[in-house]
């Protein structure tokens, strides 16, 4: 990606190191976004030390500062796994530092990944934001154009909830009317109908796809026990003398939710196997649960080839 954006800089006579033409454009915007009276956060994987002079000194051009170094002085704690620096930050106007507080997370907290999570709590009155003003949480989608029964299923509820209401009736006894009602008298007309047209709408919705949203949080969840067990059966290749890349099983590891260390080198063949024994025991277990995610997207490819008239394995590859 660096040779690319080297390259395309080059093409234009700009010869400049890609890393700093990113962060002056960016000061550029935001001090333009700053004079239209704009607070501005930015909120970045810098990929060097956050304190590097290039960085202090896009924060400088900005009047930010990395909150969480501010808060609590320069952290010995890396924010990427296989990191030994801050690369992670938080950018803010050091007003709304006042009272704020903030720090990082262990890894795999919040979200799976190699970086640790950065989190701050800002006073809400910085913001206008009053204190028990509602949250308003994303809803969540549940019509899927890519499955045809799903499709059929929504067509065929509105459809019918339609007919029950009469609606198309409606809008045509409004257009036989139009010329004796008044402009107000036929705006209203039409927006109880688009009332009544999105209620339906929205109801359907919620009739194509059952949501469980319980104690259990959402994990692609027979693919991370194959992870697990091709992990901990790499840890043991490892350990009989055999050849395995580490980053195969950081990857293997970070996908199946564990933490790849080397202390896991040092371990008995013994330990490893059971190891491998607990993944597989996980893995039959969620085998077990018959809503699980294979059979849904088995059956959607079903349904899939049936209405496009294909073969259920090109359906597969493109998956």
């Amino acid at each position: 990606m660096y040779q690319q954006h080297l390259h395309h800089w080059y093409k234009q006579n700009i010869m400049t190191c890609p890393r700093e033409k990113i962060l002056q454009d960016l000061a550029k915007e935001v001090q333009q976004w700053q004079t239209e009276g704009d607070t501005i956060i930015v909120m970045a994987d810098m990929n060097e030390d956050v304190e590097a002079e290039d960085i202090a000194a896009f924060c400088r051009e900005t009047q930010l500062v990395e909150a969480i170094n501010h808060l609590h002085g320069t952290s010995p704690t890396p924010t990427h796994q296989r990191g030994s620096k801050v690369i992670d930050g938080i950018f803010i106007p050091r007003t709304l530092l006042a009272e704020a507080r903030g720090g990082f997370l262990p890894f795999g907290e919040v979200t799976i990944s190699n970086h640790r999570a950065v989190w701050l709590d800002i006073l809400a009155r910085y913001f206008q934001m009053l204190d028990n003003q509602d949250i308003v949480w994303p809803s969540g989608q549940r019509l899927k154009c890519q499955d045809p029964r799903i499709v059929q299923k929504y067509n065929d509820f509105l459809v019918q909830a339609i007919e029950q209401e009469h609606i198309m009736q409606k809008i045509t006894q409004l257009y036989q009317k139009e010329s004796l009602a008044t402009e107000k008298e036929k705006q209203e007309q039409w927006e109880l109908i688009d009332q009544h047209l999105t209620t339906t709408k929205i109801e359907a919705e919620k009739q194509c796809r059952k949501l469980h949203a319980g104690k259990v949080p959402w994990t692609p969840a027979v693919t991370q026990p194959i992870y697990k067990i091709l992990y901990w059966k790499g840890i043991q290749k490892r350990l009989k003398g055999g050849k395995i890349s580490g980053t195969v099983l950081w990857k293997w590891a970070s996908q199946g939710v564990e933490t790849f260390k080397n202390e896991h080198l040092q371990m008995t063949g013994e330990e490893a196997s059971e190891k491998i024994k607990s993944a597989v025991q996980d893995y039959k277990q969620i085998k077990k649960q018959s809503d699980r995610r294979d059979i849904w997207v088995a059956q959607m490819i079903t349904a899939q080839a049936a209405a496009r008239n294909m073969m259920k394995i090109k359906l597969w590859k493109r998956l």
